[in-house]
């Protein structure tokens, strides 16, 4: 099943800069990721063991498979059985890169003969949930890390360098791939899920946020009325090895209920 696209009902992507929020922070992912090292749950000691289940995992814009590979020998390691997203780099139109996913998909459902659980990082978050409600016969479940989703009646605010990188992305690849109405208001892909989206899905979602965001307005990861929210203490992008999001992660695929916390 591909995705199917209504620009009747969808207002399209809107990002819209927000001096205020802390792009500076991010400068520090690498301190971050260092010592997320001597964390023994990213090492996988101390979780819930995995079923062997299929978890597919899908990178943020910009982004390739080959950043989350900590994750998928993470998943691994636990007992799942971890597969990369094969969408190439995220800076494509975004109905292509989800009919990429959607194939994906369908072939570790095959594989596997269960539904399968996606966890997306950032836009990849935003990507694979469009994909699983497009599929809930193929996907378990979904995990958003830190992934924006459009507000009612408003845009998704971010950091203003993001805004810029995304029209030089445009310019560069336009007709390879991105097309000049992406990124933009006037794309009317349905990859912003809205909260009324939400509230009607089929699909089991659990949202992971931090409030020391200094890439996206973390109010636009955090969408009001959904109980499965977790809000752990770190950077945008380095929430993939955050000790905390993956004892989380673990919990979550464990089967262990998520009710709204922060993780201390």
């Amino acid at each position: 099943m591909t995705v199917v696209l209504d620009t009747r009902t969808n207002a399209g992507i809107r990002l819209e800069p927000n001096f205020s929020i802390p792009l500076w922070r991010e400068l520090l992912w690498p301190w971050e990721r260092f010592t997320s090292l001597f964390s023994l749950t990213t090492w996988g000691f101390g979780v819930p063991r995995g079923d062997g289940s299929a978890v597919v995992l899908v990178p943020g814009f910009m982004g390739t498979d080959f950043y989350l590979t900590p994750m998928y020998w993470w998943l691994w390691a636990i007992g799942y059985t971890p597969v990369m997203s094969g969408i190439g780099l995220n800076a494509k139109c975004l109905k292509s890169l989800c009919d990429q996913l959607t194939e994906t998909v369908r072939e570790a459902f095959k594989k596997s003969g269960r539904r399968v659980t996606l966890i997306g990082h950032s836009l990849g978050g935003t990507i694979a949930l469009l994909v699983a409600l497009a599929n809930p016969d193929m996907v378990e479940q979904v995990i958003l890390l830190a992934s924006p989703i459009r507000p009612r009646n408003g845009a998704i605010q971010v950091n203003p360098i993001t805004v810029g990188i995304a029209k030089v992305v445009r310019t560069l690849r336009s007709g390879k791939g991105l097309y000049p109405d992406c990124l933009t208001p006037s794309c009317h892909c349905l990859a912003l899920i809205t909260p009324e989206v939400l509230s009607r899905s089929p699909v089991t979602t659990t949202f992971v946020y931090t409030e020391e965001d200094g890439i996206v307005n973390w109010r636009n990861t955090r969408p009001d009325g959904q109980s499965n929210v977790v809000r752990v203490k770190g950077r945008h992008l380095v929430l993939p090895f955050n000790p905390q999001v993956c004892r989380t992660i673990a919990e979550i695929l464990h089967g262990n209920k998520i009710a709204e916390r922060a993780v201390a």
